[in-house]
């Protein structure tokens, strides 16, 4: 099993933590250079270089100036053009927020309530800002997810951890994908035999209205390209990955590699890419869809472990079990961060936060670059 974003455990497949829009794909049906027997060539597994962040970076996000939150921590989640959002907390109140990493403004978009035990995960594509959050400090089952409308101010509960007649239901927290107004989530459902299944939903926000594409085994779904995809675990314990069309809801024939998985911890999502993980989270599978080639990645130092996987342009960010990391696709170079990265199709974030007295509130330090501005990370030459 795998953990959520907040490093809680959860009950089913995996847990994901995406950012993801619609963008124009190959057919699904186009793949690599297959042999003449049919099948796809075999691609070697490629060790990465990860180590300290390259001096190159850090005068990069030197240079364009760090913005200072005195007296506020901020858990960083996502980014959406030029805002940072995630989970804020100072010495009165914590909750969702916003900072304009332009301008360096704050904005406060929700608070929790005082028993509310943190956001575990976000998702945004303006208007919407979409996460989960646990409901109470001392049960980590009672949960909801919300939507917040940036232009109404309108706050909505999109679904909660009760069936319809009000009883709790056991099973992972849901980690809300956004593309467009069109919000996925894997919802746990209740069961005879107590099996912890889950539906995959998707819900209008211009409607409210949701429908239910599978349920069983599922992981939680992921917005890749104009696919919805998620894996599923049969009794066998064999896994496969499940891919509709986001619009039409009409099912997709993947390529092979993606036909056999092989086993799967975690997904990560993006208009250009598909990854994930195995269930030992030291292997990374690629799927670059404009492309429609495959690489995979290996760690092998028992410290860079691929889970809560995100993605930026072509970078994968990911937090190891000890501290952020950012991986070059295209190279297989990457480094890691003391604090916590995040990033969109057009920016990376980084934030550290400064030691806390106990009893106290600590500052977080927030940086920024374009991705058309990032120095480039040299290919991994092991």
């Amino acid at each position: 099993m795998a953990a959520a974003t907040s490093g809680r455990t959860t009950a089913i497949l995996l847990s994901l933590v995406v950012w993801s829009s619609s963008c124009s794909t190959p057919s699904p049906d186009q793949g690599p250079e297959r042999l003449p027997n049919g099948s796809f060539p075999e691609v070697a597994s490629r060790l990465v270089c990860l180590g300290d962040i390259p001096p190159q970076w850090a005068s990069t996000l030197h240079d364009g100036g760090s913005i200072s939150l005195p007296d506020t921590m901020l858990g960083l989640g996502t980014v959406a053009g030029t805002k940072a959002f995630g989970q804020h907390r100072t010495s009165v109140d914590s909750g969702i927020g916003a900072l304009d990493l332009t301008n360096g403004r704050f904005q406060k978009i929700s608070t929790f309530d005082a028993d509310v035990g943190g956001m575990g995960a976000i998702a945004v594509e303006q208007p919407w800002v979409v996460w989960e959050q646990l409901d109470s400090r001392r049960d980590l089952t009672d949960w909801s997810m919300k939507a917040f409308n940036l232009e109404t101010g309108a706050e909505h509960v999109l679904a909660n951890s009760h069936d319809s007649e009000g009883s709790k239901v056991v099973g992972q927290q849901p980690i809300p994908v956004l593309a467009g107004s069109l919000v996925a989530w894997s919802q746990p459902v209740s069961t005879a035999n107590e099996a912890l299944e889950a539906e995959v939903r998707i819900l209008d926000l211009r409607t409210f209205r949701h429908v239910t594409v599978d349920s069983g085994l599922v992981s939680s779904p992921v917005f890749a390209g104009p696919y919805l995809i998620w894996a599923k675990r049969d009794q066998s314990n064999a896994f496969t990955l499940k891919a509709i069309d986001a619009l039409t809801h009409e099912p997709v024939r993947l390529p092979s590699p993606l036909q056999r998985p092989g086993t799967v911890g975690y997904l990560g999502g993006s208009p250009d890419f598909l990854v994930w993980s195995d269930q030992t989270t030291t292997r990374l599978s690629v799927w670059h869809l404009t492309t429609d080639t495959f690489t995979y990645f290996k760690v092998d130092d028992h410290s860079h472990y691929f889970q809560f996987l995100s993605l930026a342009g072509h970078f994968l960010l990911w937090f190891t079990g000890s501290s952020s990391a950012v991986l070059d696709l295209t190279t297989g170079n990457g480094f890691d961060f003391d604090g916590t990265v995040a990033g969109s199709q057009e920016r990376i974030a980084l934030v550290k936060a400064s030691a806390t007295v106990k009893g106290t509130i600590g500052s977080s330090e927030v940086a920024s670059l374009l991705l058309t501005e990032a120095p480039e990370l040299a290919t991994c030459s092991r």
